[in-house]
């Protein structure tokens, strides 16, 4: 239920309210933020169809791609095509931009999200729901190494994918998957140089 602190008109939210709001992405969305020395330059280019359009002019010069999959909706259908399947609707969509001839030589970072969830989920709805060939049962691992798989598999280019299993509600998660993404970069721009 709605906490009953959210109506007065001098609540402050904290760090979970923050993590826990959910805001749908339209259009173009910038965020510039400094991580261990590092500046970042991330937009968010908004994961719905009518969307997609408004993204090609984002995709010049960009030094990594983070691809981030709510790996949980494996049993929920888009908002606006409700025939299509969420992680469906993420493959074909990883699929089309890791193998875009802009990106043959760029990082890409693929956050499998709402781990949590999903493993929660995997216990009470079977993966081969979704995907028929899935044979593993309730067993996380299993599901989530099919997952992780299901999407490496788009992938054609010669580019490396560096994948991340991922909670955005954990802090100690997120702070350690950015300190990944941020050797990735660093380590892409140097070897640009050299």
């Amino acid at each position: 239920g709605i906490n009953a602190e959210y109506g007065y008109p001098n609540y402050i939210p904290n760090e979970q309210d923050v993590l826990r709001a959910r805001v749908r992405s339209t259009g173009i969305e910038e965020a510039e933020f400094k991580f261990d020395n590092l500046e970042f330059r991330m937009l968010d280019v908004g994961g719905q169809r009518s969307e997609r359009r408004k993204w090609i002019h984002c995709f010049d010069c960009v030094t990594a791609v983070i691809f981030c999959a709510g790996i949980s909706e494996y049993d929920q259908t888009l908002r606006e095509d409700e025939t299509q399947n969420r992680i469906h609707e993420s493959l074909l969509l990883f699929e089309e931009i890791c193998n875009m001839a802009w990106f043959r030589e760029t990082a890409f970072i693929l956050f499998l999200n709402k781990i949590d969830l999903f493993k929660e989920k995997i216990s009470r709805v079977d993966l081969s729901t979704c995907f028929a060939e899935y044979t593993g049962g309730p067993d996380f691992e299993a599901a989530s190494n099919f997952m992780k798989n299901k999407f490496l598999e788009q992938n054609t280019s010669p580019h490396v994918i560096f994948t991340h299993f991922t909670c955005a509600i954990s802090t100690e998660n997120i702070a350690y998957v950015f300190s990944c993404v941020r050797e990735t970069i660093l380590k892409n721009i140097l070897s640009d140089i050299f």
